[in-house]
């Protein structure tokens, strides 16, 4: 089952992503930080039922247990009401449920959301040393469109037309 996050999911989506980011420490601790902004500001937009439409956070729900997530967040420096474009965001599946489609799925609903609103594009940043995410994204149709030297990470950013 895919859902909208509660605040109640926070503890279990800050474990499966925290997990999934494959980095050096000095890195770690600021990509630590920019979870905890995210992490509170899905417990905002939670609280208010998630009024903005590229604003959301789905999680996906196996036997009652939260075993990933995905998002979409709006483009910096883009008007709030654009259609333009927005991020996909944290996409990160608990390793015990790994290669079982439900990347995929999360993914596909992401997708059927975005297309409903009428987005035109997804953007994404992933890390070049994460393998399976870069095959992840190429494909399901993801382009790379832009390499960038981060701290110690080099950081690749993908788009697909919707």
């Amino acid at each position: 089952m895919i859902r909208l996050y509660e605040k109640e999911d926070r503890k279990a989506i800050e474990n499966i992503v925290s997990f999934g980011l494959n980095t050096n420490s000095s890195s770690l601790a600021h990509l630590s930080d920019t979870l905890e902004r995210d992490l509170n500001r899905f417990d905002r937009y939670a609280e208010t039922k998630w009024p903005m439409f590229n604003e959301q956070y789905w999680v996906c729900v196996v036997d009652g247990e939260v075993i990933g997530g995905i998002g979409i967040t709006k483009i910096q420096r883009q008007p709030m009401e654009s259609k333009e474009m927005v991020c996909l965001h944290r996409l990160s599946i608990d390793s015990n449920y790994r290669r079982m489609g439900y990347a995929s799925l999360l993914l596909q609903y992401l997708e059927t959301y975005v297309k409903n609103q009428k987005i035109r594009r997804i953007r994404l940043t992933t890390q070049e040393d994460l393998i399976p995410a870069i095959h992840f994204y190429n494909s399901h149709g993801y382009k790379c469109v832009g390499k960038k030297k981060w701290e110690k990470l080099v950081l690749l950013t993908y788009e697909k037309i919707i």
